[in-house]
């Protein structure tokens, strides 16, 4: 009996692995005019890579992302009775090196010295990080209450040791993190603006230290999305809106906590995870836009049994494995409701993937022929339960999962984020237009045909795309 149960497939077509088994070929990782290396090419794959150039350039305007240490970004100072501008990365510096780092270890040893219980010394250690953001933001000083992160503290269940590392060691290794961005990140990071088809490939050091700029609120001009703001086509990277929470219409405040929390504890997990062993690899970022070399569908002749397919009812997109083409199901502003309340299948990839996070930083909007490929991002986390029972479930080692990196040092799989259309009228879908806009979507994100020298993994890992909220037929899908 037992023997027969072990010969039962819980899958129709093709087994897995046989799709699996081979990788696309890579040619040898070089900068060109369309794809932007910031760090050098023959760096020890041993070690993290070494920045490029040596020394940190910066671009101030609206094709490059604005940098928080640039010696443009100015800070508005009310000294001697009189308005100035200051730097404010020389701001930045003092709040996270002298209030975060040298503040909150002098004043937690006065508060043990005086016997305060481990409740007050947390609740400082958090009022020290709120000033600290706030320092170089504060006209958001009545709409940012960091609700999440005092929760978090107030409740310990910031992963790793709980408050006492995190305050003790990790928080203060994210600080570094971010102070040293102007040595990690030398070169001006272009803007993937849309229908700009151009590619990005960042160490995941360089990553890290972006992201600890981003937990610590330090981009500037991202906070602003008013129609006239800016970066209004970009989605949001500053953490303000994660590590707050406010009551709305919407949700209600013990859903929106919990949520947060639980996102946050995946991205806390992540630091700690660097500062332990920094990471060795790289990843790439490429923006797809399809234009004219839309296929003509009425002639193709390829029918589905042409096709070798894997259908599996018991897995998950991110557990395909290497090899394969994970599809993210994108929102047109990338991440979708991750830094905020969001938590479907796209915030839980990038919660568990921080990594992809980093995208926010720099893709605008996708237009309707548009797509993001992105090569080698590694997983910290495992979760479980979806929406609003989703939980940090624990630690992930991608090397335990069967993955390798290939010679550019990315882990061999690549996620495409690609935005189906929302329905508020399902009956639209099957409108001529509307199907074509949802096939040559996917076929930006799949083909080969684009960038014909990088080959993409050969599986597409790919589920109910656009179904569910946005109201897409299974069946047509």
């Amino acid at each position: 009996m037992i023997e027969s149960l072990k010969c039962v497939q819980y899958f129709k077509g093709d087994p897995l692995d046989e799709l699996t088994s081979s990788s696309p070929c890579l040619p040898p990782l070089q900068p060109s005019r369309t794809h932007k290396v910031f760090f050098r090419c023959d760096s020890n794959p041993v070690k993290p890579p070494i920045p490029y150039p040596d020394d940190y350039q910066d671009k101030w305007n609206g094709l490059f992302v604005r940098m928080p240490c640039s010696p443009e970004s100015v800070y508005p100072v009310y000294e001697g009775g009189a308005n100035s501008l200051i730097s404010r990365w020389v701001v930045i510096e003092k709040a996270l090196r002298n209030k975060i780092k040298s503040s909150d270890e002098l004043k937690v040893k006065n508060l043990v010295h005086f016997n305060f219980n481990n409740v007050v010394i947390h609740v400082i250690r958090f009022a020290i990080c709120m000033e600290a953001i706030l320092s170089y933001n504060y006209r958001f000083k009545s709409y940012w209450n960091f609700k999440t992160l005092e929760q978090l503290c107030m409740m310990n269940l910031i992963p790793d040791g709980g408050n006492d590392n995190f305050f003790g060691n990790t928080l203060s290794g994210i600080c570094s993190l971010a102070l040293n961005l102007p040595i990690f990140v030398t070169k001006p990071i272009p803007l993937l603006s849309c229908r700009k088809e151009c590619a990005l490939t960042l160490s995941q050091l360089q990553i890290a230290s972006l992201l600890a700029n981003a937990l610590f609120c330090t981009f500037p001009r991202r906070n602003c999305h008013s129609q006239d703001a800016e970066y209004v086509n970009f989605p949001q990277i500053n953490f303000s809106h994660l590590l707050s929470a406010k009551a709305d219409s919407k949700y209600n405040t013990s859903r929106t906590l919990h949520v947060k929390i639980e996102k946050l504890r995946c991205i806390l997990h992540y630091f700690h995870r660097v500062l332990q062993k920094f990471p060795t690899g790289s990843v790439t970022f490429t923006r797809r836009c399809l234009g004219n070399l839309s296929p003509d569908w009425s002639r193709s002749e390829l029918t589905f049994d042409q096709l070798r397919l894997h259908v599996n009812a018991t897995g998950s997109i991110t557990d395909a494995g290497p090899n394969t083409l994970q599809v993210d199901f994108a929102n047109s502003y990338l991440g979708g409701g991750v830094l905020n309340s969001g938590c479907v299948q796209e915030e839980i990839m990038f919660a568990l993937r921080p990594e992809l996070l980093v995208s926010c930083l720099f893709v605008e909007r996708l237009g309707f022929d548009e797509t993001l490929i992105i090569e080698g991002a590694e997983q910290y986390s495992v979760g479980s339960g979806y929406a609003d029972d989703f939980c940090w479930a624990g630690d992930f080692i991608h090397s335990d999962s069967g993955m390798k990196r290939d010679k550019w040092g990315r882990w061999n799989y690549a996620v495409v984020a690609m935005d189906a259309t929302k329905y508020s009228n399902p009956m639209e879908q099957y409108n001529v237009e509307e199907m074509l806009r949802e096939l040559n979507k996917a076929y930006c994100g799949f083909t080969d045909e684009l960038f014909p020298e990088r080959k993409l993994p050969p599986v597409v890992a790919t589920g109910n795309w656009g179904c569910g909220a946005f109201r897409g037929d299974v069946e047509l899908k």
